[in-house]
């Protein structure tokens, strides 16, 4: 009897112990090296500021992420930037401000869980956005847009400006300066 009493005591102190240690998992815990702001800046094929004007396109029967257009209100890097672009991602009325002390170091709030980026946008509101082109080759090109702020996981990519002298738009700026 002591011995099945010994047994129970250590499958229960076994199973405690499991559950004890159990943290949930973070689907967005492997940042990119790019979370460096510095790293960031250097590896972005183009820098705007822009604004959310609206829906470029009609929604995907599947989903409800879809183009987005933006204007160009400023170029802070690449010589071949369009005047406007399209991004997928979601209109929302909600501002989305990063919590975080510049220079940013992890994207904003709305991109901290699910797909690793934020891609709700404010209609009307700038952004700071960091752009890579896709290869137009890529599937992906042709789902996500010729160029994309979806480059690097976890990343201020596409952050929301508070105002056209906003501190990360001046710290990206001052580090242009310095670093071209």
């Amino acid at each position: 009897m002591k011995k099945h009493l010994r047994i129970a005591v250590l499958f229960s102190i076994s199973g405690f112990c499991t559950l004890a240690s159990y943290v949930p998992a973070n689907a967005c815990s492997a940042a990119s090296k790019e979370t460096n702001p510095k790293i960031l800046v250097q590896n972005a094929e183009i820098i705007v500021r822009a604004t959310a004007v609206g829906y470029g396109d009609p929604p995907p029967p599947d989903s409800r992420i879809r183009f987005i257009e933006f204007r160009v209100e400023e170029v802070l890097k690449g010589e071949e930037s369009p005047n406007t672009f399209l991004i997928r991602g979601i209109l929302t009325d909600k501002d989305d401000f990063n919590d975080r002390p510049v220079p940013y170091d992890y994207v904003r709030p709305m991109g901290r869980d699910g797909s690793c980026s934020a891609r709700h946008y404010k209609q009307g509101a700038e952004f700071l956005l960091f752009l890579k082109r896709h290869d137009i080759s890529e599937k992906d090109s042709r789902e996500w847009g010729d160029i994309t702020p979806y480059w690097a996981s976890m990343a201020a990519t596409n952050e929301q400006l508070n105002h056209a002298d906003d501190a990360w738009l001046l710290w990206v700026k001052g580090f242009l300066k310095k670093d071209p």
